[in-house]
């Protein structure tokens, strides 16, 4: 698993295919459903945990948390899944949208 942070994010979702990539939300579904960034599933780290997942159809794999000890244990559960490529990215909703990347916010 490797790490990515926000602005390295933005490069790297323009160059991959979509088709091949999973993004993950794991943090609480309202810290979610207030913004998050666009094209991401949100998984709540308490349900990774708890009820394991198929992730072999997916090449890559973004988690994306609010702390790098979250990002760690959801990588650490989806590994299980023999992903090929795994990336974590960690921080407040704010630097990806520094960043660039599009978020959706609900109204």
């Amino acid at each position: 698993m490797k790490k990515i942070d926000a602005a390295d994010l933005k490069q790297f979702l323009q160059k991959l295919p979509d088709s091949s990539l999973l993004m993950i939300d794991v943090r609480t579904p309202e810290e979610y459903n207030a913004e998050h960034i666009d094209n991401t599933h949100n998984l709540p780290l308490v349900d990774l945990l708890t009820k394991p997942k198929d992730f072999t159809t997916y090449k890559t794999i973004v988690v994306l948390a609010k702390t790098k000890d979250e990002a760690l244990k959801a990588c650490k559960a989806i590994a299980l899944s023999r992903t090929q490529e795994l990336y974590y990215s960690f921080g407040s909703i704010d630097s990806y949208v520094k960043s660039g990347i599009r978020t959706i916010k609900s109204h």
